[in-house]
């Protein structure tokens, strides 16, 4: 018995309140439950058992039934009030012994029920388990605690880290652009300025990312809608992807549609869309865009050749940070950010987004967004 309770109590000694309007009762409680080890804390009243949890809430309530003035369904549901009271577990004890009062006793929020009179054996078996049981709450609500906390401290490390490096590349790559525009210069060291104007332009995507990444974590990104064009946004994409990636063949097929959307983050999902079927792709292959118009709803739909995306990790695709281990894919650079950034800015719009591929095949990666009215 003594090594369940020391189970049950491996995160300190565990304090009981027993609220009962019988001091016969209240002191044959604390003299078993005492010699358990547990702290046990004595109320008289349903009045002053309220008083006493919100003052040093306790790790589990026994409470009679019956008592004058507020009986004990009735500071049940007082304790059950109080949100820093939610999760203590209350064991009902009764002279009572019926169907009634164990429903009134589950209605009124206790966590179990136990008639008078009762085998302390049985009681104990009770406590234990409801311990044990709060115990573990106890342990994840904490290491729910701490994992809200670090994620708090890499958000607020990785703002500042995009903040702090965002006007130095700015300034590197407007530098080595300028030199390739009014400076003539041996072709080794023009191909190591565009290998830096390349190199800058990545990393703003990165810290573009990981600072939309924040914002929409913290739930502070906010989109300013308006009436929208797809083509002219695709073409805008297009003309926006880097070097070698404008000169793939983009095939635009299906009709124009007018959707309600932020011009700058549909731009961005395009942008996120077409960089990735083209890197995913032969650069002999074509890509794609498909767009109808679907009742409410504009459907657009970006594919490609390439290599395509095993069913089994399609659904990981769409987290935070997450890059398929595939040797097909080891060298292409990417932060795992981008799939994850678009189906929040899609979901954000009020759309949806899906993944159909086969590999060897290619993929598509079909949105919708709400039409225009």
């Amino acid at each position: 018995m003594s090594s369940a309770h020391d189970e049950a109590c491996r995160a300190g000694k565990r304090q009981l309140l027993v609220v009962d309007d019988e001091e016969g009762v209240r002191r044959l409680l604390r003299t078993h439950l005492s010699t358990l080890g547990f702290e046990v804390d004595l109320c008289k009243s349903g009045q002053e058992a309220l008083a006493r949890a919100r003052a040093h809430p306790p790790d589990l309530i026994l409470l009679d039934v019956q008592m004058p003035v507020m009986n004990g369904y009735e500071t049940c549901r007082r304790l059950r009030e109080q949100e820093s009271l939610l999760e203590i577990p209350i064991v009902m004890i009764t002279a009572l012994d019926d169907t009634d009062a164990k429903r009134s006793s589950a209605e009124s929020g206790a966590d179990d029920f136990i008639s008078k009179p009762f085998r302390f054996e049985e009681l104990l078996i009770r406590i234990k388990s409801l311990l044990r049981l709060k115990l573990l709450f106890d342990e994840e609500h904490e290491r729910h605690r701490r994992l809200g906390e670090l994620n708090d401290f890499k958000s607020r490390i990785l703002s500042m880290a995009a903040h702090d490096l965002r006007n130095p590349l700015t300034g590197i790559k407007a530098h080595a652009e300028f030199a390739v525009s009014k400076y003539e210069m041996r072709p080794e060291v023009r191909e190591s300025l565009d290998d830096i104007i390349s190199s800058s332009r990545h990393m703003s995507d990165v810290l573009r990312d990981i600072s939309d990444t924040t914002l929409l974590e913290q739930g502070a990104l906010e989109l300013q809608c308006e009436r929208v064009s797809v083509f002219g946004v695709i073409r805008e994409s297009i003309r926006y992807l880097n070097g070698q990636a404008r000169e793939r063949q983009f095939l635009i097929r299906g009709e124009d549609v007018e959707v309600l959307a932020d011009r700058r983050r549909l731009r961005q999902i395009m942008t996120n869309l077409l960089g990735n079927a083209v890197k995913y792709s032969a650069p002999d292959s074509p890509v794609t865009l498909a767009v109808r118009a679907r009742g409410d709803s504009a459907e657009i739909a970006v594919s490609d050749e390439g290599i395509g995306v095993p069913r089994e990790l399609q659904g990981n695709l769409f987290t935070p940070f997450y890059r398929a281990g595939r040797k097909e894919i080891k060298d292409i650079p990417g932060t795992g950010l981008g799939l994850y950034i678009v189906k929040s800015l899609v979901e954000k719009h009020g759309g949806t987004i899906r993944m159909d591929s086969e590999p060897g095949t290619g993929s598509t990666l079909t949105f919708t967004l709400p039409r225009s009215a």
